[in-house]
């Protein structure tokens, strides 16, 4: 028996009785609030799938979150990386970011290229904040995998935060009326094209397609950590603790890592999750918008290594975010994260009651 697609939300389909086969997801929080995990090693064993295939970060990942254990197979991923306007560069003369580009270098772009110009003001950087701390190359959870307790005043954490929340601080580039949302980022970047950057997760090109004339080079790299991007943001299928189809489904899990499958998911704008990248010589093949390109940049050299994300980790990036907020309403960083991380740890136990 094939496993059917099902487009309902999870908690309706857990209400409805209905038997749940395959979930998809990036961080599999869903899957464990509702109890739905489930370890596929027998099945991997059984089938002799070849794990080593496989970008490692994913299945390290996968191996934290089940103890040692595989709870989904990943099919694609995404990263973060620096699109850029290269019209707003061509228009104030300045060079495009370089391929190399450091934390430090880009601060020093983003101040260059927030400017006014015949009275409309263009800002250097916009990004995705949460995102940008949910998967920063230190490689250290916002919140602790056992407890969902706040790690924000790790050093870690509060350098990465420091780092992003100083580039709102640059005179023009500030946050719209101090506040963040993601739609005050990434709309002046692609509709107003009123923004020269915007630090996002990969495959936002599908929504800007032609709507402005961008680029993308690779996420910046710290100071003596050169060619480690973000951490990798895989999607996973999981097959399900409730799943009476335990071969079948997983015999859809082990082909979105066939090669067939990975040059389908590339050729349509899909990041590759094997090790061998070749299936990218036909990234976005399908998407005209993409041609020509710098769509290696999406793959950085390496991934930096992954962090758990708990099922309170909607908490973290909502707070993070606030805690960004009273930074630029002139908090001192350390009393907006300490604040912040009060607020989790409160929302956490109340939740685990």
């Amino acid at each position: 028996m094939i496993p059917q697609v099902n487009s309902q939300t999870l908690p309706t389909l857990i209400t409805s009785g209905k038997t749940i086969d395959i979930v998809v997801e990036s961080t599999g929080v869903n899957v464990m609030n509702y109890n739905l995990q489930s370890d596929i090693t027998d099945l991997i064993t059984k089938y002799k799938v070849d794990l080593n295939r496989l970008e490692p970060t994913a299945m390290e990942l996968q191996r934290k979150m089940a103890g040692g254990g595989i709870y989904g197979l990943p099919s694609w991923t995404r990263s973060l990386i620096l699109y850029y306007n290269k019209d707003l560069f061509d228009k104030f003369g300045i060079p495009y970011p370089k391929e190399a580009i450091t934390w430090d270098g880009l601060y020093e772009l983003a101040r260059t290229m927030t400017r006014q110009d015949s009275g409309t003001n263009f800002k250097g950087l916009t990004m995705a904040f949460d995102f940008g701390l949910m998967l920063n190359q230190l490689e250290s959870p916002t919140q602790d995998p056992a407890t969902g307790k706040a790690l924000f005043m790790t050093e870690p954490i509060k350098k990465a935060f420091e780092n992003q929340a100083r580039f709102y601080k640059i005179p023009g580039n500030e946050l719209p009326g101090n506040r963040y949302y993601l739609d005050n980022q990434q709309n002046p970047f692609y509709k107003d094209k009123t923004v020269a950057m915007f630090l996002t997760l990969s495959g936002a090109e599908k929504m800007y397609k032609d709507s402005v004339n961008w680029d993308v080079v690779p996420y910046p790299a710290w100071e003596g950590k050169p060619g480690i991007g973000s951490q990798s943001y895989p999607t996973y299928f999981f097959l399900t603790s409730t799943s009476k189809n335990r071969d079948a489904a997983f015999q859809v899990l082990s082909y979105t890592i066939s090669d067939e499958f990975q040059k389908y998911a590339a050729r349509a704008g899909n990041i590759t999750i094997l090790k061998d990248t070749s299936a990218m010589n036909d990234f976005a093949a399908d998407l005209p918008y993409v041609k020509g390109k710098n769509v290696k940049a999406m793959i950085p050299p390496k991934y930096a290594a992954p962090t758990l994300k708990t099922k309170y980790n909607a908490i973290a990036n909502k707070e993070l975010l606030a805690a960004l907020e009273a930074v630029t309403k002139g908090t001192d960083v350390n009393t907006a994260l300490r604040d912040a991380a009060e607020r989790n740890d409160k929302q956490v136990a109340e939740q685990s009651k």
